[in-house]
């Protein structure tokens, strides 16, 4: 059998058993890219080791290289389709250090300073910036996610944003609050043509802004803002106000007493997680004397697990 054959059955076994399988499958075909059309018992662990140990990726994904390699052939040798092959483990990452939780006073301060970050070269408007920052953490959309959004998925009469369906986030639509409606509503062009199809973050040709453009200005503001990096290493990242978003709310929320059985899932379908408990890893982040709120979430103390609620479901739905 040839290696794609039965990398293509071994993808559709695994799809059929309910899972998506995309990463590993995405993997799997560049393995075979990397090998070439070769027949399956002729897979080496040099083969596994070249491609897994790439020094072009970085050390996680040459974990997750191997590991969906590594899977995909103990699964053919259970079949008795080749034999066992001692493989190489790539070494582990060093620790990947948690993400700058900024507070209340350091977006402040952020926005204080973004005028002050004007470059007369620069073709990135100042109010762009500021406005990156306000959509960013306002909503916990990705910058990426920032950049493609067009003034056509902004309905401003509803209070609402669409976010277009990507590789790694689902489509959903954002309910926006009166605030940010406000701050759109200033920048919002007026000629019809623009609304139609221009870009909500664009240089002043019009065109989307680069992702180097923004992130080099963006580290001009912080030093502007005086904002460093945390003792244990963690630098203030453009990406991070898309985590504050989210640890702002849990605190808000343990803050007022509310459910988080119920927040959690509806969180992490804002924020465009496939999974219903991602938003969970925010947790980490929220200070210390929330932890007996977060005692609360114990199954163990009784209350109505999130997935039996049928009005949250509904309301996870209608996203």
């Amino acid at each position: 059998m040839r290696l794609a054959d039965a990398v293509a059955e071994y993808v559709e076994t695994r799809q059929h058993g309910g899972s998506p399988f995309h990463s590993s499958e995405i993997t799997l075909l560049a393995f075979c890219k990397h090998c070439g059309d070769i027949e399956l018992g002729k897979v080496t662990s040099d083969l596994v080791w070249n491609f897994s140990n790439s020094p072009t990726c970085a050390p996680v994904t040459r974990i997750a290289k191997f590991s969906g390699v590594k899977c995909f052939l103990e699964y053919s040798q259970a079949r008795g389709q080749i034999s066992e092959l001692l493989l190489r483990k790539p070494a582990k990452p060093h620790e990947t250090l948690g993400p700058f939780i900024y507070t209340k006073a350091e977006i402040a301060l952020l926005l204080r300073n973004v005028q002050r970050c004007q470059s007369k070269t620069s073709e990135l408007d100042t109010k762009v910036l500021r406005l990156l920052i306000l959509l960013t953490y306002a909503t916990g959309i990705t910058v990426q996610e920032a950049l493609r959004l067009r003034w056509s998925s902004i309905d401003l009469k509803r209070k609402v944003i669409l976010i277009e369906k990507s590789f790694l986030k689902a489509a959903r639509t954002l309910p926006i609050g009166a605030e940010l409606v406000r701050h759109l509503a200033r920048f919002r062009p007026r000629n019809k043509n623009d609304v139609r199809h221009g870009f909500v973050l664009c240089g002043r040709d019009g065109n989307s802004v680069g992702f180097s453009n923004l992130k080099e200005r963006f580290v001009r503001l912080r030093e502007l803002a005086g904002l460093k990096k945390k003792v244990d290493g963690r630098v203030p990242r453009l990406r991070d106000l898309r985590f504050t978003f989210a640890v702002h709310r849990l605190n808000d929320w343990m803050r007022r007493g509310d459910d988080l059985n119920r927040l959690i899932p509806a969180l992490s379908t804002y924020m465009g997680y496939r999974s219903l408990t991602a938003a969970e890893q925010f947790l980490a982040y929220v200070p210390n004397r929330f932890k007996q709120d977060l005692q609360k979430l114990s199954p163990a103390r009784g209350r109505k697990p999130w997935s039996k609620d049928e009005e949250l479901m509904t309301f996870l739905a209608s996203l």
